[in-house]
């Protein structure tokens, strides 16, 4: 006969179950894993070693600056030409890790009686509590509005950010795209070129550094509309991972890549209710918002080295799992920490529109 929903205690589990490597399991099945949380699709992991730190950012404009071609000029018999200010700028910016610990107590025979492993599971339940938070704490960073201005970063021509689609220029919600309307490739498109051209041409040039990332509502509703529903059948190979369910997003019914932009549908839902109150329950991308982000040199970068990636997160502590028994008490307590921090490093090589239904 079913107990009903409860917590666990000695009366209703049955074997005990721990393992020695549920550490490194954790990383791999959660933290880098973006089958399971969708943050290291499109966020740069950069391992750092000590809490506090800058990262180096360095002005991407003496490449492209040539006011006149003549400025360069150095005719024979001449002393060379006087270059007075012709370096880069650059700038350190400040970064502070925080440590964060989820953790949980389990009673020694309850764990003994357990017909699971119960403190493993646990684990990976106190593991994805774990990204859970990350990825909102990653996601307020990357929809906050003024992380995207002019004022933020000195390399932006202009700010990489809309309120509406309409405001992006692609003529209203882009759910109303069509085949001869199409304005989610208008969006993605102009994006693309804004991105190319604050970079000078260093993000744009491959395709595949970019990230297009909204949630399962807004995914539902671009699969709905008449503009997706005609991309499909122009597209065997899509309309195909749709069928099969190859694409992460099948179930949404997108494809992998739209117009050659890769798609990432973060499914990841924060409960924002205490335990006995009335459930709350909401996706961590806001509905409408799409984030355009550019991950440059794949999923772990380089400490110290300028990157384009839009986003990092940098881990002086990615993800351990550490347990400590209780004789006395006879008690198991169980903890997973991450020391991390999370920034937007590279503004000018993405964006954010708030709401792409107007």
């Amino acid at each position: 006969m079913a107990t009903g929903p409860g917590f666990p205690g000695f009366t209703n589990v049955y074997i005990p179950g721990t393992n020695k490597d549920a550490d490194g399991r954790l990383i791999v099945g959660f933290s880098r894993n973006p089958n399971k949380f969708g943050l290291p699709g499109y966020v740069q992991y950069t391992p750092v070693e000590q809490p506090v730190g800058y990262y180096l950012k360095i002005t991407n404009q003496e490449m492209a600056r040539v006011v006149n071609t003549q400025d360069f000029l150095w005719p024979d018999g001449q002393n060379r030409p006087q270059r007075n200010r012709d370096t880069e700028s650059h700038n350190f910016i400040p970064f502070r890790c925080e440590r964060y610990d989820y953790g949980f107590q389990i009673g020694a025979k309850t764990a003994k009686y357990s017909s699971w492993p119960i403190i493993e599971q646990h684990s990976q339940i106190k593991a994805a509590q774990c990204m859970t938070a990350r990825t909102i704490r990653m996601i307020t960073k990357l929809t906050t509005t003024s992380n995207w201005t002019t004022a933020t970063d000195p390399d932006l021509g202009v700010s990489h950010t809309a309120a509406t689609a309409t405001a992006a220029g692609v003529g209203g919600s882009v759910y109303a795209g069509t085949s001869t309307d199409p304005r989610l490739k208008k969006l993605l498109d102009s994006i693309a070129v804004i991105i190319t051209k604050d970079t000078n041409g260093v993000v744009g040039d491959d395709p595949e550094v970019f990230n297009v990332v909204i949630n399962p509502v807004t995914a539902r509703q671009l699969a709905e509309g008449a503009e997706v529903h005609d991309y499909l059948k122009g597209s065997p190979d899509a309309l195909s991972e749709i069928k099969t369910g190859q694409s992460p997003g099948a179930k949404y019914g997108l494809p992998t890549n739209v117009y050659g932009y890769r798609f990432w549908v973060e499914k990841t839902v924060k409960i924002t209710a205490r335990v006995g109150a009335s459930l709350v329950r909401s996706f961590v991308v806001p509905d409408n918002a799409l984030l355009f982000l550019s991950r440059v040199g794949g999923l772990e970068g380089i400490y110290g080295a300028p990157s384009f990636s839009t986003a990092t997160l940098f881990t002086l502590e990615e993800m351990s799992i550490e347990s400590f028994d209780d004789p006395k008490n006879r008690l198991s307590e169980n903890h997973v920490v991450e020391d991390v921090a999370e920034a937007v490093t590279c503004p000018a090589s993405g964006y954010y529109v708030v709401d792409i239904s107007s």
